[in-house]
């Protein structure tokens, strides 16, 4: 509204009905002054019209003009009944990663909301638990077809009273001027470790897998610039809490030469790298890279992987690391005794000095070392930083990481331990490992049935906590003879396969498919697809 006069005009604006508002209702407006107008449906007395069609007006009253005239003119449209629904994702409910000792942040996770219904409704919003808090939207009024985001924030502090690992949570969203429009989004919490008593000093790069989404790992290390890894392939990957599951191969990358880390170490001399990790298999080798500055199978500064080659043993850890007394393969390597890998969440670092001593420690125990001549001088700036496969070649790694770090110096025993306390983020937590976890093969005779026995799933829990677990399959030919368990820290279950032979049957002669899921319902740690 402006006023287009030359002297102050004294105004008020009134509604001829009391479901119209509008802000500011009147007030004095000077020569040329523009102000806006906010017009506003007061929803406590429209809740109480009945169905219909109710046409209003704003009238605009000046001293000079005490009869008014219409400054515009509205119709309000009264719904049948049905009146507020909402739909929220993520569908399935909130999932939080966070730790003790995590800096107090604005918002911990989002919830999006859209009013599915056919008239407004104004937020409101109540949490279960008094360490979970609500951050409303700044706009109270939610129209039809709107959609809105709700923060959510965890209080770590008050949280870790009640022990690390998962907690449960929900947060009721509902309408104010109608308590019993509402929904309940579950909120899910894994608290780990307080991980801010990892060890900085000498850090080049840190990654904590702990995106969630998207195909980027970010350099965690505070080191400038930072050596962002790119997932090439997503869809070969599943974000875990605080980690990352390679199901197929992909490689995990820098863009570019990591040439910031590789000029500090040539600096240093000295190295260490680090991983929280758990294999997918014990039978990947070659070896199967897990972490390294390389360009080829033949060409690295070092590399981290696991398994040998020619009939060797795959469940082992092993490093090669390059040196001016060394091939250009990094070879003699370093490796762990057979069964130095297995199957569950592990802890693996490799030291080396400028003396020339090499060591592998494995959960914090030194399981291996070599002295091993030169320096590191002859490192080319070239090569860029791989993750889960070696760059321009096929050695991939499967597995779930947690936990990536390069320091340009020699962690201590204590310091080594330091970290293993500090935990992966992952380390208070059920792991569901299931073998076999490839592909399977049966054949089947129409009449007859099967020809062979299927094989059986052996479940295990290779972590630290207990876990919930639940299997499916998408096929009515194929079946498991049990769909859900538990299971405790280090315990293990036999679950059946059941063919079905009135739908095999009913099949033509040819080659099926079936997807077999089993589900960690606890921390998802170890959930995975067999055909």
């Amino acid at each position: 509204m402006s006023n287009q006069g030359t002297e102050p005009a004294v105004w008020r604006m009134d509604a001829d009905d009391p479901w119209l508002m509008c802000t500011p209702s009147g007030g004095i407006l000077a020569p040329g002054q523009v102000i806006p107008m906010v017009v506003e449906i007061n929803h406590l007395e429209a809740n109480a019209l009945p169905q219909g069609t109710y046409p209003s007006a704003l009238v605009l009253r000046t001293a000079s003009d005490t009869t008014g005239q219409t400054f515009v003119s509205f119709q309000l449209n009264v719904l049948p009944p049905g009146g507020s629904a909402l739909r929220f994702e993520p569908a399935g409910g909130l999932v939080i990663d966070t730790h003790v000792g995590s800096p107090v942040s604005a918002i911990d996770g989002e919830i999006e909301v859209e009013n599915t219904g056919s008239i407004p409704f104004v937020w409101s919003a109540s949490s279960s638990e008094a360490w979970l808090e609500v951050v409303l939207p700044t706009e109270a009024r939610f129209n039809p077809g709107e959609t809105d985001t709700f923060g959510v924030r965890v209080d770590e502090a008050l949280l870790s009273g009640l022990g690390l690992g998962t907690h449960q949570g929900s947060i009721e969203i509902f309408d104010a001027g109608s308590p019993t429009v509402s929904v309940t989004v579950p909120v899910t919490v894994h608290l780990g470790a307080n991980q801010s008593n990892r060890v900085t000093q000498g850090l080049q790069a840190e990654y904590r897998f702990d995106e969630g989404t998207g195909n980027v790992v970010h350099d965690a290390s505070g080191v400038q610039p930072p050596l962002d890894l790119v997932i090439a392939d997503p869809s070969a990957i599943s974000w875990q809490p605080n980690g990352v599951t390679i199901q197929s191969p992909t490689i995990i990358a820098t863009p570019g030469p990591a040439s910031r880390m590789i000029t500090r170490l040539r600096q240093t001399g000295a190295m260490t790298v680090e991983a929280w990790l758990r294999p997918a298999n014990l039978t990947q080798a070659g070896p199967a890279r897990i972490l390294g500055i390389s360009n080829g199978p033949s060409l690295r500064n070092f590399t981290l992987g696991q398994g040998l080659w020619g009939g060797q043993p795959a469940n082992t850890f092993n490093m090669r690391t390059r040196t001016t007394a060394t091939d250009m393969d990094g070879m003699p390597l370093l490796t762990t005794s057979a069964g130095g890998a297995s199957l569950g969440l592990q802890h693996l670092v490799y030291v080396r000095g400028t003396d020339g001593n090499e060591r592998l420690y494995v959960d914090g125990l030194m399981v291996s070392s070599q002295y091993k001549g030169g320096d590191l001088s002859n490192w080319d700036s070239n090569f860029r930083l791989a993750v889960a496969n070696e760059v321009g070649a096929s050695r991939p790694w499967l597995g779930e990481i947690f936990l990536l770090a390069v320091y340009d110096r020699v962690l201590t025993d204590g310091e080594i331990q330091q970290n293993l306390q500090a935990g992966s983020g992952a380390s208070n937590a059920g792991h569901l490992d299931v073998q076999p976890g490839t592909a399977i093969s049966l054949s089947a005779v129409r009449g007859q049935g099967p020809t062979s026995t299927p094989p059986a799933f052996v479940l295990s829990n290779v972590g630290g906590e207990a876990l919930n677990w639940s299997g499916s399959s998408d096929q009515s030919w194929f079946a498991l003879g049990t769909q859900s368990g538990s299971l405790q820290p280090g315990a293990n279950q036999t679950v059946g396969v059941q063919l079905n032979g009135t739908a095999i049957a009913a099949l033509s002669t040819g080659q099926y498919q079936a997807h077999v899921v089993f589900t960690n319902n606890t921390s998802n740690y170890g959930t995975r697809q067999i055909t």
